[in-house]
């Protein structure tokens, strides 16, 4: 019992913003990888902290903890339930027409902005932003989550892009684990994409620096090992394909993150005038900083390297990209990040204008922020997850019809 209060209190001091309720009892864990030849040992945590960094830690008194943070995930789970209802309008999205995809996308991506700009200061343009995306998700997002779940065919699958979006992220962070025990990881995944592609698999990341080289590894483990997560009726190539747009999202997010830090330091929030006269003119930190995060984006290149090699062993790997069902294509990953870019445009200035003067009439209540914050999310705890997948399972064999 000392033991695993000693290291919730080390996930506490190495994580100062995440709180008590965010941190699941901590599991041991003491398992192989077969085709790795390693021998996983250590304590798994799940958490939901803002803070998207590194969760994996190496603790001499407490051994390996790998902390699951849902928080990216959960964005980017949301993010697959739209592009498995609206991935059909990607062309229009790309020409910068108006359409679903592209409403919905910009939404999502700007609350999650938003967020990382909350994380870092408190200002008024941070304020009004993420209010924006509360309008949207209850007329929007809520309806479709709904609609989603009155189907039982969307419903699982939505219950596997959530449990997929997360294990990819763990798996990364078991992989450096393998790196730190193994020094033949590389070429023990060259081995295994032999064997599961059916030929040799040229690695794209040979060019890049050693700390690099390990993120694209533990990248390729995470997808060897995420893609057997997946039930047995459910097509490969789709799970391929879910497997490339998660780190092409992934990749997205990393670059809002980074562009929500350097906003930031650019602006700390700290002194927002009240200019209650001239609020749709003059708006502190509305000169926001933001980008792309190229690493990230070499990565979600490497990934669908990874996943057509994958796809070869059971045909012609470039029919991979070729399915109607959750459509991507490797070109996507680029479309993607360069629409990120106008995730902050305005969209309806009645609505920003509105939002901005909310922004200041929360001005000194963190309590109140906060409490939006929470509101504008769903948190299952995993007895609930497993009610939710009881339910399925009982749907699937026609024992209940009912529709909710």
């Amino acid at each position: 019992m000392r033991a695993v209060q000693e290291t919730r209190d080390l996930l506490k001091t190495l994580r100062p913003s995440l709180h008590d309720d965010f941190l699941s009892v901590g599991a041991p864990f003491d398992y192989d990888i077969p085709e790795l030849k390693f021998r996983l040992q250590g304590t798994q945590y799940s958490i939901y902290d803002e803070a998207i960094d590194a969760v994996f830690y190496r603790s001499r008194r407490s051994g390996s903890i790998v902390a699951n943070n849902t928080y990216l995930s959960s964005f980017a789970y949301n993010v697959a339930v739209v592009w498995a209802a609206f991935g059909h309008e990607y062309d229009r999205l790309a020409q910068g027409e108006q359409c679903s995809l592209a409403t919905l996308l910009r939404y999502n991506l700007k609350k999650f902005f938003a967020e990382q700009l909350l994380v870092r200061t408190n200002s008024i343009f941070a304020r009004g932003i993420f209010l924006e995306t509360l309008l949207y998700e209850e007329r929007v997002m809520r309806p479709l989550f709904a609609a989603a779940e009155s189907h039982t065919a969307e419903a699982v699958r939505h219950e596997f892009f959530s449990n997929f979006m997360s294990s990819i992220l763990l798996f990364h962070e078991v992989g450096h684990m393998v790196q730190d025990a193994r020094a033949d990881f590389e070429t023990l995944l060259l081995e295994e994409l032999r064997r599961a592609g059916g030929r040799e698999f040229s690695l794209p990341w040979k060019s890049y620096t050693e700390p690099l080289q390990i993120e694209f590894r533990c990248d390729t483990l995470a997808i060897l090992s995420g893609r057997r997560l997946a039930p047995a009726e459910m097509p490969q190539d789709f799970v391929l394909r879910v497997t490339a747009f998660a780190f092409a999202v992934c990749a997205c997010m990393i670059g809002l993150e980074k562009s929500a830090a350097a906003t930031a330091r650019k602006y700390p929030g700290d002194a927002d005038a009240d200019l209650l006269d001239d609020y749709r003119n003059i708006l502190p930190g509305a000169s926001f900083v933001i980008g792309k995060d190229e690493t990230g984006l070499a990565r979600a290149h490497s990934a669908a390297a990874v996943c057509e090699h994958l796809a070869r062993a059971d045909g012609d790997g470039s029919e991979l990209f070729a399915g109607s069902e959750f459509p991507f294509r490797p070109e996507m990953i680029d479309g993607l990040a360069a629409f990120t870019l106008n995730t902050v445009d305005v969209a309806d200035p009645e609505v920003r204008g509105l939002c901005e003067l909310l922004a200041r009439a929360f001005g000194g209540n963190p309590r109140g922020m906060r409490y939006l914050r929470l509101r504008s999310k769903v948190f299952l705890m995993p007895e609930d997850r497993e009610k939710q997948r009881a339910r399925f399972q009982i749907e699937e064999r026609g024992i209940s019809t009912q529709q909710h």
